[in-house]
């Protein structure tokens, strides 16, 4: 698919279930433990082992012979300090998937926000399939506010009783607090949720910030994914950060995959003209612009260079003719080398370049859909690729769908609209001489079919997308505020 990447192929590696049990048996050993009691806040024990099976703790106990067996996950915290995972909740709109990501890299193994069970089976959905995850997901009951005050004191204050007493209030105060029972202590029938930092927080209380193995419901994220995910979230940020602000006449879409904020998508308003921007590890840039002659009504032309920021830079072109549509790409750097060519005996209404620009082209149509409606549109598909030019026609169907019936998340006054593959024509001409090694039509036998959701407002613009595919779900957002975030735990040192 034109803008979907293979993000299980960067490296990424950790598993954190949002709300499901883990299964099998988890061990840990050789940890300080601060069990952050009322009677001994700032006591540490030692000589202590912990076993979690089925995410709940079951035992803690003076290490034996007997405590590890076969297919145990065994968690040696070699001497450092261990503590009940931070709790946070956020007010107000609940966050995307990529926004919740940050959390487990804080220490913080909950969060409460108003999801709705829609959302929240949606996000249980992309953490079996990211490759950075989200913490245990719970649901925010109730009207009253949540009074989250962040992990954080003024350096006068720090001592280990004050730093005692707010790891409590951010563990089993804030448990209490929203009603969960089962978390916030180290305590048999508890969830297995801990985080593991390098020096004792309370004479280091900056090690909170940076937790070197964060337990979720027995599963564990160890110090290399941790750093591996910290700085991949850096990196992106940090270019997403350096992006020019967008023009009046454009709209602006975040692009997420895998838990990361990988992307932006700018777009013009009459869905014509974009530019899709991946960050690290992807790493490229494609620009394309359709044009149309009033005068000749069923012509139109595409345009298209990718850039990958180490590699390769493609010029593409697609122009639909009253009969055909004749395709071209040519690989113009590193070096400059032949053009690839096709000409397909089909003329398509519009080539597929991503879900959003697609949609807003159609938004008028699209607004005027009724539940069960449809509307078949033919597209070419181009896929520019180094050393191959992929390009089919097919007939997507974009059906108005009741909220009820589809798994993504659908606010109140949004609307749905599904978009998938009806059927296939990648034929080339009868006379064309291109060589298959060169021009390959698209084969959705071959993992490339079109599916997922739009959603719009009342007047037909998106606001977001997911498209799945083979090698995962790639969502778009449209630009809006975002919610606050639960603060992450900040102390600073005495």
């Amino acid at each position: 698919m034109t803008l979907l990447r293979a993000w299980l192929s960067i490296g990424i590696v950790a598993f954190l279930p949002t709300d499901a049990a883990s299964a099998g048996r988890t061990v840990v050993r050789n940890a300080k433990l601060l069990m952050l009691s009322a009677e001994a806040p700032t006591a540490v024990v030692t000589d202590r082992t912990i076993l979690v099976e089925d995410g709940r703790i079951t035992a803690i106990k003076p290490p034996s012979d007997e405590d590890l067996r076969a297919g145990d996950m065994l968690v040696d915290a070699q001497g450092a300090w261990l503590l009940p995972g931070f709790i946070g909740a956020i007010e107000g709109p609940p966050p995307s998937y990529a926004a919740l990501t940050v959390f487990p890299l804080k220490g913080i193994t909950t969060i409460a926000a108003r999801f709705g069970v829609k959302r929240a089976t949606w996000h249980e959905r992309l953490n079996r399939e990211a490759a950075i995850h989200a913490p245990a997901l719970v649901e925010l009951e109730g009207a009253e506010p949540i009074d989250w005050q962040p992990l954080t004191m003024p350096s006068a204050e720090a001592t280990p009783e004050t730093v005692a007493a707010l790891l409590i209030l951010h563990s089993r105060e804030r448990a209490a607090k929203l009603g969960l029972t089962d978390r916030g202590s180290i305590a048999i029938g508890q969830r297995g949720d801990f985080l593991i930092v390098e020096a004792n927080p309370f004479e280091h209380p900056e090690t909170l910030a940076t937790p070197i193995e964060v337990v979720i419901g027995g599963e564990t994220m160890r110090r290399s994914a941790l750093e591996t995910n910290r700085r991949t979230i850096a990196e992106a940020d940090a270019a997403l950060a350096t992006l020019p602000a967008p023009a009046a006449s454009e709209l602006v879409y975040m692009v997420e995959s895998s838990g990361l904020r990988v992307g932006r998508l700018l777009v013009a308003n009459d869905g014509t003209k974009a530019t899709d921007w991946w960050g690290p590890p992807v790493d490229q840039v494609t620009e394309w612009t359709l044009t149309s002659d009033a005068a000749a009504p069923l012509t139109w032309r595409l345009a298209m260079t990718q850039r990958l920021v180490h590699g390769f830079t493609i010029a593409m072109k697609v122009e639909r003719r009253a009969t055909d549509t004749f395709a071209s790409a040519q690989l113009t750097a590193p070096e400059l080398l032949p053009a690839a060519e096709t000409t397909l005996a089909a003329t398509p209404e519009q080539p597929f370049l991503d879900p959003i620009s697609s949609a807003i082209r159609l938004r008028t149509q699209l607004a005027a859909l009724a539940e069960g409606a449809f509307r078949d549109v033919e597209v070419v598909e181009p896929v520019p690729e180094p050393s191959v030019l992929k390009v089919g026609v097919r007939t997507l169907r974009f059906t108005r769908m009741a909220p009820e019936s589809v798994p993504i998340p659908v606010d109140g006054g949004e609307r749905v609209i599904q978009i998938d593959a009806r059927l296939e024509r990648p034929s080339p001409r009868s006379d064309e001489t291109a060589s298959p090694a060169t021009a390959t039509p698209i084969s959705a036998a071959a993992g490339e079919a079109i599916a997922g959701w739009i959603v719009i407002d009342a007047s037909g613009l998106p606001l977001r997308a997911s498209l799945v595919a083979p090698e995962g779900i790639t969502e778009y957002f449209v630009s809006l505020p975002q919610p606050a975030a639960a603060s992450p735990p900040q102390v600073k040192r005495p």
